[in-house]
């Protein structure tokens, strides 16, 4: 797999399947991704972040060819009060975001998107700082952290 630049998205898209459907990948990244769903589901959404969080950290030990397997989305909960605090900053951030037409859920989205992201590459940042960080990420438009 060649590294592709930021700009190329239908490169990326294809990287990222590829690295999904490798035969070490597929099982666990599926049965997370239930597991993520399902748990988030009836725990009504109040695990969700956690396990969003453990999930993308999952997908990024992935990409970088290193082993995973099923159940690594638990790991979001080794840090439950800081995973809570993000979900409960993604709500408000949805919330305030509905209450604007177009614009308001577009940079809603591009958030959602990145936070997860951000966290996992910087466990040392506070809620308040990861959600400033993904900002300034979305703000230039490159996935660099």
């Amino acid at each position: 797999m060649q590294p592709t630049p930021d700009t190329d998205l239908a490169a990326m898209l294809k990287d990222s399947v590829e690295v999904s459907l490798r035969a070490d990948n597929l099982i666990p990244l599926l049965v997370d991704a239930f597991i993520v769903i399902s748990v988030g589901f009836c725990s009504a959404g109040i695990l969700l972040a956690p396990l969003l969080h453990g999930y993308t950290a999952m997908c990024l030990r992935a990409v970088r060819g290193e082993k995973i397997a099923v159940g690594e989305s638990f790991r979001g909960i080794e840090r439950l009060g800081s995973n809570l605090t993000l979900g409960l900053a993604l709500g408000l951030l949805l919330i305030l975001g509905t209450a604007l037409p177009l614009v308001g859920n577009l940079a809603v989205l591009c958030v959602l998107w990145w936070v997860f992201c951000v966290s996992v590459q910087r466990p040392e940042l506070g809620t308040v700082e990861v959600v400033k960080a993904t900002f300034a990420v979305t703000q230039i438009g490159r996935a660099h952290v």
